[in-house]
């Protein structure tokens, strides 16, 4: 019996160092696995912080672009009108008084050959005219006194009021927040 006892015991050990091998295998084995599922995770993790961090970057960027469009436009719609304000000064009329002398002179010959007894006699008369220009328009009126000739004038244009600058545009609207959580 000792020969079977002794086989058996080798064999239990072969066992028993087997068991221990294929254990010890199997615990390497988990801790590398493991290991690299660590990794992985922390790979992924990192790739994800920084995906993050681009779109809130972006998102931060088209934020601060939208602000800076609404500030260019509100400053420009404020500037348009004050502009306009100081602009458009009320039309003003400019009155200028004229004295118009017209002078006639006459020559006649007294039929004596070499003109030595020509007889010259003059007239004159005098009226007053008053100019109106208008500065706006451009255009002008004649009003006239005393023993003028008689002519037809129109009247000149009423003034008119330029017209308001055209608003600017809306500035865009800000982009929606990624869903990229």
């Amino acid at each position: 019996m000792s020969r079977s006892t002794a086989s058996r015991d080798m064999s239990l050990n072969v066992m028993a160092g087997l068991t221990g091998g294929l254990t010890a295998v199997a615990f390497v084995g988990t801790g590398l696995v493991t290991g690299l599922a660590a990794e992985h995770t922390a790979r992924q993790t990192e790739a994800k912080a920084q995906v993050k961090a681009q779109a809130k970057a972006a998102y931060e960027a088209s934020v601060a672009r939208y602000q800076a469009q609404v500030s260019a436009a509100t400053t420009a719609r404020r500037a348009a009108i004050q502009a306009a304000a100081a602009a458009a000064p009320l039309p003003t009329r400019t009155v200028v008084t004229t004295r118009t002398v017209v002078s006639t002179r006459y020559v006649q010959d007294g039929g004596q050959g070499q003109g030595t007894g020509n007889q010259v006699s003059s007239n004159q008369s005098g009226s007053g005219t008053s100019y109106h220009a208008n500065r706006l328009s451009g255009s002008a009126s004649y009003a006239s006194s005393g023993p003028a000739r008689s002519s037809s004038r129109s009247q000149a244009p009423a003034p008119y009021r330029a017209s308001a600058p055209a608003p600017a545009p809306a500035p865009p609207r800000p982009p929606a927040p990624s869903a990229a959580s």
